[in-house]
C-alpha cells in the first residue's frame, strides 16, 4: 500500500486520534484462487467483493503516570469519540459487504501473462498501436454474444522501411486495415486484456502477415487475487517494447531481457482511424496518476482510463453506451481471428435494446401493456409494507422495459432494469452485472442465480435511494420473521 494508515499531526499531548488502517496487497483478507471467468466476466471493482482487514489503533496511547481531571475527562471524550467511529466502521464495512463493493481502497496492481512474440527486425519499422476501445460498434462478433466487440481503422502509408505493427487492446476489437497493404511486412496481435487474448480480428490483412500472440495463461490461472489485484487476459505492449510503461504493472511470468525499440507509438483511449505512419508518437490525452499525498490518502492527478485505469475494465459498460460511428455491418467472413467470427445474435448495449423493441420482445413505459403490468405489480410488491412506511407507500422502482416472451440481454448494458411478464421465462443475463430483473408474478427464484433488482448482484442496476429502500424493506421483513419465530417458541 502506499500509505499503511491516515495520520494526523498530534496537536497536544492528549488529542492522540484513531487511524483505521485498511490492508489490500500487503496483507490479503481472503486470497481467492483465479480462475480465467473472472478475466472475461466479472468487472474488476466486483471482483473478490470481502471483508477488508481493519486493524484499529484504539489505544496507542503514551504512558501517564498522572491524569489530571482535565485529562481524564479529555480521554473519556477521546474514547468516545472512537466507540462511536468503531461503531460507523462497521457499519460502513457491513454496507460495502452487503453492497458487493470493492473492498480495496487503492488502485490494483495490474498483473497480465507473458507472450512469445515475433521480434522485429533491423530492416522493419515497429509501430505500436494501442486502443482501449473503438468509437464504433461491431456489427460482428469474435466467438460470445457476452462480449462487446468495436472497430479501429487503420490507414497504412508509406515508410521508409515495411511496417511491423503491433496491435493491443483493453475491450475486444475488429482492426480493419486500408490504404498500401504492400508495405506491410507483420502484424502481431496481442489480444483483448479484458476478454482475452483471442479476441481481436483483423480485416484487409492477407492472413500469411498476421501473427497471434502466444499468450501464457496458465501461469496467470496459478496466481493468487486479492482484493487490491487485476488481472488481464492479454499481454501488456510495454513490458517488450520501449513505450511508455503502464501503471502499477506486474507480469505473471518472467520479464524478458529486453525491451524491442519502437518508431511509432499510438495510443487512443476511444480509437477511430489510426494513421501509420502519419500520426507519428501519440500518447493518450488523459494521463492520470494515482499518488499517496501529503496527508496520507490516495488522490487522482486526472482522469486514468486504459493502461493507467485504477482497476481492471475501467469504463467498459460506459463506453459501450454511445458511438461516435454508430454501428459498422463487417463481412464476418473478411475476419482473420483467433475466434470464429459471427453476427450478433443480439447487438449489445443500446443497439441491442433498439433490437428487441423493434421486433417486439420488449417494450417500453409509453406502452398500454408496460402501464398495466407495473401498475399491478407495484401494488402488489408494496401492499406489505404499508403497515411500516404509510398508507399510500408504493415502492415505484424505475423499471425500463416490460418483457414479452424469452429473450437473451444484449451484452454491455447499464444500469437497465426489466420487468419479467407474468409466466414469461426469466431472459438469460447474458453477463450482464448492472442489468437486473423484477417479476410481474413476483415468482421465487434460485438463490445462487438470483438476478432480481432487491437482491444479491442484481442491486448494482439500482441507485442509491433505491437501494437504500431496499435495506429498509429487508430490515422490516427481517423484524417479521424474528417476531413470527418468536411466537412459535412460546
Amino acid at each position: 500500500m502506499a500509505s499503511d494508515h491516515v495520520n494526523r499531526t498530534k496537536k497536544g499531548p492528549n488529542t492522540w486520534l484513531l487511524r483505521p488502517v485498511l490492508h489490500g496487497r500487503e496483507k490479503p483478507c481472503q486470497p481467492e484462487p483465479f480462475t480465467p471467468d473472472r478475466i472475461a466476466e466479472v468487472p474488476a471493482s466486483r471482483q473478490s467483493a470481502t471483508w477488508p482487514c481493519l486493524k484499529l489503533d484504539l489505544f496507542d496511547l503514551p504512558p501517564c503516570a498522572v491524569a489530571t481531571i482535565e485529562e481524564a475527562s479529555m480521554r473519556r471524550k477521546i474514547v468516545t469519540r472512537m466507540v462511536k467511529l468503531l461503531v460507523a466502521v462497521f457499519v460502513l464495512l457491513f454496507a460495502v459487504c452487503a453492497e458487493n463493493a470493492r473492498a480495496c481502497m487503492t488502485p490494483h496492481v495490474r498483473t497480465f501473462p507473458t507472450c512469445e512474440i515475433s521480434a522485429p527486425h533491423s530492416g522493419e519499422r515497429t509501430t505500436i498501436v494501442y486502443a482501449n476501445s473503438g468509437n464504433a460498434l461491431s456489427s460482428v462478433t469474435l466467438g460470445s454474444d457476452a462480449i462487446v466487440t468495436e472497430v479501429v481503422d487503420i490507414e497504412i502509408g508509406v515508410a521508409d522501411k515495411p511496417h511491423y505493427i503491433v496491435l493491443s487492446s483493453g475491450k475486444p476489437i475488429i482492426w480493419r486495415f486500408t490504404g498500401r497493404i504492400d508495405a506491410i511486412s507483420r502484424v502481431v496481435v496481442l489480444g483483448s486484456q479484458y476478454n482475452g487474448a483471442t479476441r481481436n480480428g483483423v480485416v484487409g490483412v492477407p492472413r500469411d502477415r498476421i501473427i497471434f500472440a502466444k499468450t501464457d495463461i496458465e501461469k496467470l490461472k496459478s496466481r493468487t487475487s486479492t482484493d487490491c489485484d487485476s488481472f488481464y487476459g492479454a499481454c501488456e505492449a510495454s513490458a517488450y517494447f520501449d513505450i511508455p510503461k503502464a501503471d502499477r504493472m506486474k507480469l505473471a511470468g518472467d520479464a524478458p531481457s529486453e525491451r524491442y525499440g519502437v518508431d511509432q507509438f499510438v495510443e487512443r483511449l476511444r480509437g477511430g482511424v489510426v494513421r501509420i505512419p502519419q500520426d507519428g508518437w501519440v500518447e493518450a490525452e488523459a494521463r492520470g496518476r494515482w499518488q499517496t499525498t501529503a496527508d496520507g490518502f490516495t488522490a487522482m492527478s486526472g482522469p486514468a482510463l486504459g493502461r493507467y485505469e485504477p482497476f481492471g475494465r475501467t469504463g467498459y459498460v460506459e463506453t459501450s453506451q454511445n458511438y461516435e460511428r454508430g454501428l459498422i455491418k463487417i463481412d464476418a467472413t473478411s475476419i482473420v481471428s483467433a475466434e470464429t467470427a459471427r453476427d450478433y445474435s443480439v447487438l449489445p448495449a443500446v443497439e441491442g435494446i433498439k433490437q428487441l423493441l423493434a421486433d417486439g420482445t420488449l417494450v417500453g413505459p409509453d406502452d398500454a401493456r408496460f402501464k398495466a403490468a407495473y401498475d399491478k405489480w407495484n401494488e402488489r410488491i408494496s401492499r406489505r409494507y404499508r403497515s411500516e412506511f404509510g398508507p399510500d407507500f408504493l415502492f415505484s422502482y424505475k423499471v425500463n422495459y416490460l418483457t414479452i416472451r424469452p429473450m437473451m440481454l444484449p451484452a454491455g448494458l447499464d444500469h437497465v432494469a426489466l420487468l419479467v411478464g407474468e409466466g414469461v421465462e426469466a431472459p438469460d443475463m447474458n453477463r450482464n452485472f448492472y442489468a437486473c430483473l423484477f417479476f410481474a408474478d413476483v415468482r421465487e427464484v434460485p438463490a445462487d442465480r438470483d438476478p432480481r433488482c432487491d437482491a444479491g448482484i442484481g442491486s448494482l442496476a439500482l441507485s442509491e435511494p433505491e437501494r437504500s429502500l431496499v435495506r429498509r424493506a429487508r430490515s422490516f421483513d427481517d423484524r417479521m420473521r424474528q417476531a413470527g419465530q418468536a411466537g412459535k417458541d412460546r
